[in-house]
C-alpha cells in the first residue's frame, strides 16, 4: 500500500485537471449534446492522463539530482530515493506504450502523432530546454495548446486561431509564475539575482496580453453567435488574473498554480463562476 501511494505521487493525478483543456473545443463549439463525441473526448482524456503521466515518470528521472537542491522537490520518490529510477523508466515506457496504443486503435492515428508529439517535447524540456527560460515556458505553453487541439481533432473541428491564442498566452503566464516560485525555492537562488525582476515584468507582460487577446476572442472570435453575450464573462477573467498576481507576491503562495486553484477558495471560486456564466451565455440563449 505503501508503495502504491509513492508512485502514485510520481504520477501525480492531480496535474489530471490540466487535461480537462480536452473539452474546451466541445464545449465552446456547443457539441455537449453530441453523445459519440462527448464519448470520444471522454477517452482522449483518459489518453492524456496516461501520457501526462508518463511525462511526469521522465521528468523526475532528468530532475532527480536538481530536485535534491530544491525545498520542496527533494521529496519526490525519485529524488528521495523511495523509488528506484530504473522502474520509472519502465514505467513511464508503458504508460506512453498503452497511451498511443489506445489512441491509435479507439480513436485515431492523428491523436496518437499529438500524443507523441507531447511526450517528445516534454523529454526535450526536462533535458535541456527547462534550462533556457524563455523556452522553457513557452515548451511547457504549447504542451497546453497540444490538449485543446486534440480535443478539437477529435471531433473534427477547425480549431479557432483565437482559442488557440488564449491557451497559449494563458499556459505562458501560469508557466512564469510556477518557474518563479521554483526558483525561489531553490537552495542555489542567489539573491543579488537580476531573474526574479525578469520574471516579475515578464509575468505582467504576459496577464495583460492575456486579458486583451482574450477581450478579443471574445469581441471577435465568437462567429457562432450574432450579440456580445460572452462580454459578461470578461470581469471573471480580470479577476482571476489579477488573484493569480497577488498570491504569486505572497511570499508563502503556493508553487503549484493547479494545488493553488483548487485550495485557494476565492480563485477556485472565481473559475466556477466563470465557467458557469460561460455555459449558461453558450447554451441559455434567452438568458442574455
Amino acid at each position: 500500500m505503501i508503495y502504491l501511494s509513492i508512485v502514485l505521487i510520481t504520477l501525480r493525478p492531480w496535474q489530471w485537471i490540466k487535461n480537462g483543456l480536452l473539452f474546451v473545443p466541445l464545449v465552446f463549439a456547443l457539441r455537449l449534446g453530441e453523445i459519440s463525441e462527448v464519448y470520444v473526448v471522454c477517452i482522449s482524456f483518459g489518453i492524456f492522463c496516461l501520457a501526462s503521466s508518463a511525462v511526469y515518470c521522465a521528468n523526475d528521472l532528468f530532475d532527480a539530482k536538481t530536485d535534491l537542491n530544491d525545498v520542496v522537490n527533494k521529496d519526490r520518490p525519485v529524488a528521495s530515493g523511495a523509488l528506484g529510477m530504473l522502474p520509472v523508466a519502465g514505467l513511464s515506457i508503458v504508460l506512453l506504450g498503452v497511451s498511443v496504443t489506445i489512441s491509435y486503435i479507439y480513436v485515431s492515428p492523428v491523436l496518437t502523432a499529438i500524443v507523441a508529439t507531447y511526450y517528445v517535447i516534454n523529454l526535450l524540456y526536462s533535458a535541456y530546454l527547462k534550462t533556457l527560460i524563455q523556452w522553457g515556458v513557452i515548451i511547457v505553453s504549447l504542451g497546453f495548446v497540444l490538449r485543446v487541439y486534440a480535443g478539437a481533432v477529435v471531433i473534427d473541428l477547425e480549431l479557432s486561431s483565437w482559442l488557440i491564442l488564449v491557451t497559449f498566452f494563458t499556459a505562458l503566464f501560469i508557466s512564469l509564475i510556477k518557474r518563479k516560485n521554483k526558483y525561489l525555492n531553490s537552495s542555489n537562488v542567489r539573491e543579488d539575482s537580476g531573474i526574479v525582476d525578469y520574471l516579475d515584468a515578464s509575468i505582467n507582460i504576459t496577464a495583460g496580453l492575456v486579458i486583451i487577446i482574450y477581450c478579443l476572442w471574445v469581441i471577435l472570435g465568437q462567429q457562432i453567435f450574432n450579440d456580445q453575450r460572452m462580454l459578461i464573462s470578461i470581469p471573471f477573467v480580470i479577476c482571476g488574473i489579477l488573484r493569480f498576481i497577488m498570491l504569486m507576491r505572497e511570499g508563502n503562495s503556493m508553487r503549484d498554480p493547479t494545488i493553488l486553484l483548487i485550495k485557494d477558495t476565492p480563485l477556485l471560486l472565481t473559475f466556477i463562476a466563470w465557467f458557469m456564466v460561460c455555459f449558461v451565455a453558450l447554451y441559455f440563449e434567452k438568458v442574455f
